[in-house]
């Protein structure tokens, strides 16, 4: 599957909406990337192919898209997967929110902001109301003055622990 060696890749990087057929191992090696790398894996189906299949079945819900940022040559050099839904707390209101992200090792440093950009228009262009985004623990400082940027600020943070 995916390997997080850092990589060469031909710029310039631009970014595209995912054709979930053809795009299918770019995003499921992006998603099991970003699952290691959040601490997630742990509460997702430990065997690949199950774990291909848990993110295939999301992939296929009508309120979720992937955008990737690929190089000069089509070489896959990250991605973002948001969600549109219904916002839980007022369902008259649009929530558009992250749902995975990552970059190779190796990926031009423009590709992160060029991805949440191009998620951000996506929210707006499907009409969401509200955008919510995550920083992992690990994530760059950068990260969250992007998002700040952008018009959001934390709120809350989230544990995650098995009963």
């Amino acid at each position: 599957m995916r390997t997080a060696e850092r990589r060469s890749f031909s710029p310039p990087v631009t970014v595209r909406k995912a054709d979930i057929a053809l795009d299918h191992a770019a995003i499921i090696d992006g998603a099991m990337a970003f699952a290691d790398e959040s601490g997630l894996r742990g509460y997702m189906p430990a065997d690949d192919a199950e774990f291909a299949a848990t993110v295939e079945r999301v992939l296929g819900l009508d309120a979720v898209e992937v955008l990737l940022a690929v190089d000069s040559v089509g070489e896959c050099v990250g991605g973002i997967g948001i969600a549109v839904i219904p916002y839980i707390w007022n369902p008259g209101l649009l929530s558009a929110e992250e749902m995975f992200f990552w970059c190779w090792p190796g990926a031009p440093i423009s590709t992160s902001l060029k991805l949440i950009r191009a998620a951000r228009a996506r929210m707006i262009e499907r009409g969401a109301h509200i955008q919510a985004w995550a920083s992992l623990p690990g994530s760059p400082s950068g990260v969250a003055a992007i998002y700040e940027r952008f018009g959001a600020s934390p709120v809350q943070t989230c544990y995650l622990g098995r009963l």
